[in-house]
């Protein structure tokens, strides 16, 4: 709907297959977990994105 409402009618989804439900859910936790003890470094984030902008895709999607 995010990509829809600034003017995107295709984007890239990855999906991803798991053996249980409880196999799916334990993914999700770590994922979680792991933004709330991670930290932004706005620097390393600045020079990977300048790497990336080669003009290929739209960088207003990276957020």
């Amino acid at each position: 709907m995010a990509a829809k409402s600034v003017g995107y009618d295709q984007v890239p989804v990855d999906y991803q297959e798991y053996e249980s439900d409880e196999e799916e859910l334990a993914d999700l936790v770590a994922d979680n977990r792991i933004s709330e003890i991670s930290y932004m470094d706005n620097a390393m984030l600045k020079d990977l994105l300048e790497e990336i902008d080669n003009g290929d895709i739209d960088m207003e999607i990276t957020g």
